[in-house]
């Protein structure tokens, strides 16, 4: 009987790992659900799909499209809520507190910095160019880090607004 001692276990060039990690995210995922809006389940579906996309991030077949609905989410939650909620004069108004309104900081420059990182991220894989070139590649990646960063801060201080929505 042969034992395998390592935890690189491949399946189809995939890690074992991975196999467990996008299970486990969605159980967790399904179980926060439940004491948060749609719309926080919504941008939890998106954080985790960001995460995952984040820990492929070299498995190129994988990342891009994680990374593109990760934001495309992202953006469609924003708008709603402005469409729904009129997100933007709530802020306004004066009534959130300064936990909350660190969320919307976060998380506009989040969205802002989506920009550049698909721009550079197009720019990588495009086939008119001949050659990568490698500033491309080095400005996805600081300005993805940048947004990831600032996407978790955003996920983090999003759970301080369900005080505000049960007052409304």
């Amino acid at each position: 009987m042969k034992f395998i001692k390592s935890p690189t276990l491949m399946y189809n060039n995939l890690n074992i790992e991975i196999l467990i990690l996008i299970p486990t995210v969605l159980i967790l995922f399904f179980i926060i659900t439940l004491l948060m809006t749609p719309y926080m389940g919504a941008a939890t579906l998106s954080y985790c799909l960001m995460t995952t996309g984040v820990i492929l991030r070299k498995e190129k077949k994988i990342h891009m499209p994680l990374m593109i609905t990760a934001i495309v989410l992202d953006l469609a939650i924003v708008l709603i809520l402005q469409i729904k909620r009129h997100a933007i004069q709530t802020a306004s108004e004066g009534t959130l507190n300064g936990l909350q309104k660190s969320h919307i900081a976060f998380s506009t420059i989040a969205v802002l910095l989506y920009i550049p990182v698909a721009i550079f991220g197009l720019k990588k894989i495009s086939k008119r160019t001949k050659r990568t070139q490698p500033s491309h590649s080095k400005l996805h990646q600081k300005f993805g880090i940048c947004a990831y960063i600032f996407r978790t801060l955003g996920f983090i201080t999003m759970f301080s607004l369900l005080s505000h929505i049960k007052a409304h």
